[in-house]
């Protein structure tokens, strides 16, 4: 009996003890791996916590199934994770070109063509081919310095003398006008837009700019940045006690970009979006929109009618020169309209993905950028395509502001969503509005886009827009 008691008492301390070591932290001192496909985790083997993030295998192309790292064996492991270390590599001299090939499995990778020094032009400093006649982006220049041209500066090879890159005006310093910056030219003229200046942001009462510190330059006065939450400070120049129209206002944080996200409202027979930052309204009131598989709801507010604007989900019919948009829950379809391309493919349709017809050059979507020039006359202007460099004549755009879309002449009134006034209002418009949206530098008319009629050019005026021309049924106004 004694000895069963002293038994006992010895499995108590030890399963005291077990738990013990148990609760107690565990150091992680035994690590183990386990496959987990294409990537091993580190485990401890103690209490079986996971050791780090997961890692993918690798090996070297002499034993591309077995992991360097966990050291796991016929393993499938991704043709990116193996490695060729090439410690022996050779490279083969393919005539325009060379290729490297790996001195322990032979495989062949690394096209790429002959480059050279300037000091021995026809010889490929990488693979050693001699007797080339190489072009002068393949020839390089190693030691290079600033050389005054009197109005300009040039990059000029020391080895070769040769000109690197194209001449430069100076760049002065409106602390010292008359000194280049770049190559230290002295008596130079420098024009206002090579001059350095040394900006701080300037409250000037309704709106800021960036001021020089050092003379009278400013550079773009823009409104105050303020946040709904904080309506009297400005983020950028720190002014203080602001009034500023909560229509001017950001509904995010401007220091992280968060949204503070907005609700729209049921209001009886319109809704209106309100800002969960500030509270305020956002916009105008807006008729509710339902769609034609939930007539009786209205899928922006969630409101329940039976007298709501109809929208449809569908998709465009392509019916070989033509397309058709036809909704997809029920019987509406659109007019049927002219195929439209890109002129990078110009026998593919954008919208309903057509492919292997031709186009009338009216069809066909060209790209202008901040750097197009235009020629115009008293009813078109001609421009060079930013992608395809074909020159391009059209009609002008215009809209409620009289000015040309596409390139700035004066022009007479517009239509609701005709953003470029070609009397249409089609996908030129809405490419139009959302460029402008995104930031380009392009002209839209804010009357004839403010799609929505609230006052503001915004997101929600591109969506209605897009709504119209899928054949939702919605109104332009």
């Amino acid at each position: 009996m004694k000895r069963f008691a002293l038994f006992a008492f010895l499995v108590m301390l030890i399963l005291l003890y077990s738990n013990g070591m148990a609760e107690a932290e565990c150091a992680h001192s035994n690590k183990i791996y386990v496959d987990l496909g294409y990537q091993h985790q580190r485990l401890c083997s103690d209490c079986g916590q996971a050791m780090g993030e997961p890692v993918y295998h690798e090996a070297h192309c002499y034993a591309p199934t077995t992991c360097d790292r966990c050291g796991l064996e016929n393993l499938t492991i991704d043709e990116h994770y193996i490695y060729h270390w090439n410690t022996a590599a050779t490279w083969v001299n393919l005539g325009d070109t060379h290729q490297q090939e790996c001195s322990d499995c032979g495989k062949v990778y690394s096209e790429e063509p002959h480059f050279s020094k300037c000091t021995n032009p026809t010889e490929c400093n990488v693979c050693g081919a001699v007797d080339l006649a190489l072009s002068e982006d393949r020839i390089g220049h190693y030691h290079t310095k600033l050389v005054n041209l009197g109005d300009q500066h040039q990059w000029t090879c020391v080895d070769c003398g040769e000109a690197v890159g194209a001449a430069a005006d100076h760049r002065g310093d409106c602390t010292d006008p008359t000194t280049c910056g770049d190559c230290g030219a002295t008596g130079i003229v420098c024009s206002e837009d090579n001059l350095s200046h040394y900006l701080e942001f300037v409250n000037l009462g309704n709106q800021h700019c960036l001021q020089c510190l050092y003379c009278d330059y400013q550079y773009e006065k823009e409104n105050h940045e303020v946040s709904c939450t904080d309506p009297t400070y400005c983020f950028a120049c720190g002014a203080i006690n602001l009034t500023v129209a909560v229509n001017d206002l950001a509904h995010y944080d401007l220091f992280t970009g968060e949204m503070y996200g907005s609700e729209y409202v049921n209001l009886g027979e319109k809704h209106q979006e309100k800002c969960l930052g500030c509270g305020n309204w956002l916009g105008a009131p807006g008729g509710h929109d339902a769609k034609c598989d939930a007539p009786n709801t209205c899928y922006t507010c969630g409101a329940v009618g039976d007298d709501f604007s109809l929208s449809h989900n569908g998709a465009y019919v392509n019916f070989g020169e033509t397309h058709q948009f036809a909704c997809n829950f029920c019987d509406y379809k659109d007019e049927e309209y002219a195929h439209s391309a890109s002129c990078t493919n110009p026998t593919h349709c954008v919208l309903c993905g057509a492919d292997g017809f031709s186009l009338d050059e009216d069809r066909i979507v060209h790209a202008i950028n901040n750097r197009t020039t235009f020629t115009t006359t008293d009813t078109t202007h001609t421009y060079t395509c930013a992608t395809c460099k074909k020159a391009v004549t059209g009609d002008h755009f215009a809209g409620n502001t009289n000015i040309c879309f596409t390139c700035g002449y004066t022009v007479p009134a517009y239509t609701p969503g005709d953003a470029n006034n070609d009397g249409e209002t089609n996908m030129r418009d809405a490419l139009a509005l959302l460029k402008k949206l995104a930031g380009w530098d392009v002209v839209i008319y804010d009357e004839a886009t403010d799609v929505n009629a609230d006052g503001t050019v915004n997101m929600r005026d591109a969506l209605l827009l897009l709504k119209y021309l899928a054949g939702w049924d919605v109104t332009l106004q």
